[in-house]
């Protein structure tokens, strides 16, 4: 570090890193209304990434269920924060290479208006996890999938306009949060992780088309991890995108010019955050394209969904359900786009939101919370919501039928009642202890 950045500073750094970071949370644009941001701002995340105050339990609250904010370490917002001043997101097919536990990824999607993003993750026991994320954030417009890096790149090849690859790393950055040990490090673990970027980022160029993006991050503070790997992707055909000027964090560290415009950095006795470094850059143009001849899932319109006569259909918004549905697996999902590619269809964890489950007795899906119909709402306390959220039954005078537990307007989860017996079909991944 003191070879990096000084060793003044090397000693500024080693004396934050050995603090508690700053707990915050990123506001869901989606879904949070402006009059209700809390907590001091996150400079280069304005205005969704806040501090949280210091009483906030934030897993634990129907805000959190309702998926009104991501718990999300600050510097982890910088990446997509500085891509999408640089990158319309709104009209863009998305890949999350490495997607888990969600954070990126649903900062993303929330920026996806016509598009859509494949939040990949190669550790299955993570998939599980990232699913819940996107779900509670009430996302339709992902899909989730776990395959092999190389498989689903190359089997994709130029199908993407922005690539994220929030890669593997030493995880110097994450000291400070107690998730890695100084004990630990070593040069070996830096070189080897340097390698193992550099066939992730070969992989992720495969799937970019030309004039595609690609957003890079890592939270580690070696260089042979950060601007090395930037020297790298521009050695390989892409050409710097302009890091946003106005996020108040600091430059790459490097004497390239074409790297310093396309890098920022984050350092904790600097910034606050934990640690992070982010580049945008973009595939030449001038690249091969591809003809496309690959093969295509097709979606069942709403209409035919709707009339195909499930009963829990009565109990959704029809003006909420514009888009189209697929069907796998017995899952019937909730997407925006009319057809996806075969190979992601058969290959996918979760498209969309997921609204019904035909094998078990036409199941109504937490996705469905999305699109309920209004005079399905039921307003509980907050007693109520708090005993709902933590996975109990409570107890409400409602004919049979499903319904939706809302407390102050943000519907937490289904319900169905069974012989005047309330159910709680909150999602037990999502049960707060």
């Amino acid at each position: 570090m003191a070879g990096l950045i000084g060793m003044t500073e090397a000693e500024q750094l080693l004396e934050a890193i050995a603090k508690p970071a700053a707990k915050s949370v990123r506001y869901n644009r989606n879904q949070c209304p402006m009059n209700k941001l809390e907590g001091t701002v996150v400079p280069w995340n304005q205005p969704y990434g806040r501090y949280r105050q210091k009483d906030m339990l934030p897993s634990q609250t129907p805000e959190y269920a309702a998926g009104m904010y991501y718990i999300q370490e600050a510097s982890a917002m910088l990446a997509i924060s500085a891509a999408s001043k640089t990158i319309d997101f709104s009209d863009k097919i998305v890949l999350d290479l490495t997607a888990a536990p969600g954070g990126k990824a649903t900062q993303a999607a929330e920026l996806i208006i016509s598009g859509y993003l494949v939040a990949n993750e190669v550790i299955k026991k993570r998939v599980a996890s990232l699913t819940w994320n996107i779900n509670r954030q009430r996302l339709n417009n992902v899909i989730v999938t776990s395959i092999p890096t190389a498989l689903l790149t190359g089997s994709l090849p130029g199908f993407f306009d922005i690539v994220i690859v929030d890669a593997p790393c030493s995880g110097e950055g994450l000291f400070q949060k107690g998730k890695h040990s100084p004990a630990n490090w070593s040069e070996k673990n830096v070189l080897f992780c340097a390698r193992r970027q550099k066939a992730i980022l070969r992989d992720a160029l495969s799937a970019l088309r030309p004039g595609g993006y690609l957003v890079y991050s890592t939270c580690t503070f070696a260089r042979e991890e950060n601007e090395d790997q930037v020297e790298y992707l521009l050695k390989s055909g892409l050409v710097p995108a302009p890091f946003p000027a106005d996020l108040q964090v600091s430059p790459a560290i490097t004497g390239n010019k074409q790297v310093a415009r396309c890098s920022g950095r984050i350092f904790p006795h600097r910034e606050g955050g934990a640690g992070a470094f982010v580049a945008i850059l973009q595939k030449d143009e001038g690249g091969i394209h591809l003809d496309d001849s690959r093969e295509y899932a097709h979606s069942k319109s709403t209409q035919a969904i709707i009339k195909s006569g499930h009963p829990v259909f009565s109990v959704l918004d029809p003006q909420k359900l514009r888009g189209f549905f697929y069907e796998r697996k017995g899952i019937i999902s909730h997407f925006p786009h009319d057809k996806i590619p075969e190979f992601l269809f058969r290959q996918s964890f979760r498209i969309g939101a997921p609204i019904l489950d035909r094998l078990r007795d036409d199941e109504l899906m937490f996705g469905a919370v999305r699109v309920a119909a209004p005079e399905a709402v039921v307003e509980v306390s907050r007693k109520e919501a708090d005993v709902y959220i933590s996975g109990r039954d409570i107890r409400l005078d409602l004919s049979d039928g499903w319904y939706f537990v809302s407390f102050r307007g943000m519907i937490l989860g289904p319900i169905k009642v069974t012989k005047g017996s309330v159910i709680n079909k909150f999602p037990k991944a999502l049960v707060t202890r």
